[in-house]
């Protein structure tokens, strides 16, 4: 599992909703879920359970019928992201002095301010070494341990989406 680390997302940044598939067939662009959904069942190959299929699609019947088109939000804005590991993302909330729960939030000009003092109290991340405990019965155990200045990368990325969120006045959330 993963937790990212996001600015916070606005109604505002969906441009609309287009019908997409596995094999890269895409529907021109809608302005409203409603009106993709009114396409969507005009689709061929549509009859409530069949296969849809969006025009020009490749994919044969068995194919289609695996892997149907879905209706996605269509953002207008490339904001910064970080996508980090249960426990590493742990281990950041920490640092950062964060409840360490699967998601929230905190304000951005917040954020900077606690990776500015992550970075001046902890010092270089020193790393974790992998290590492996065989087992005369049941599962060998295998810690992936983690690099060295593997959280200053991450707080140095964080800052990233921390500065998009402040400048267009957002929280940043994970979940």
């Amino acid at each position: 599992m993963s937790i990212s680390f996001t600015p916070e997302f606005d109604a505002t940044d969906i441009a609309g909703w287009q019908i997409t598939n596995v094999c890269g067939c895409t529907s021109k662009l809608f302005s409203s879920y409603a009106d993709a959904t009114a396409a969507y069942v005009q689709l061929p190959g549509y009859n409530g359970d069949d296969s849809p299929y969006l025009p020009g699609c490749g994919m044969d019947e068995n194919d289609r019928a695996t892997f149907r088109p879905s209706i996605h939000a269509v953002e207008n804005h490339q904001y910064p992201t970080v996508t980090l590991a249960n426990t590493n993302a742990r281990g950041l909330l920490d640092r950062l002095g964060l409840p360490g729960d699967d998601s929230g939030s905190v304000d951005s000009t917040d954020l900077i301010g606690r990776i500015l003092l992550a970075q001046a109290l902890c010092g270089p991340d020193e790393g974790v070494p992998s290590s492996v405990a065989p087992r005369k019965s049941g599962p060998t155990l295998v810690e992936g341990g983690r690099l060295p200045g593997y959280y200053d990368d991450v707080l140095t990325r964080l800052v990233n989406v921390a500065t998009w969120a402040m400048t267009h006045a957002r929280p940043v959330t994970w979940q």
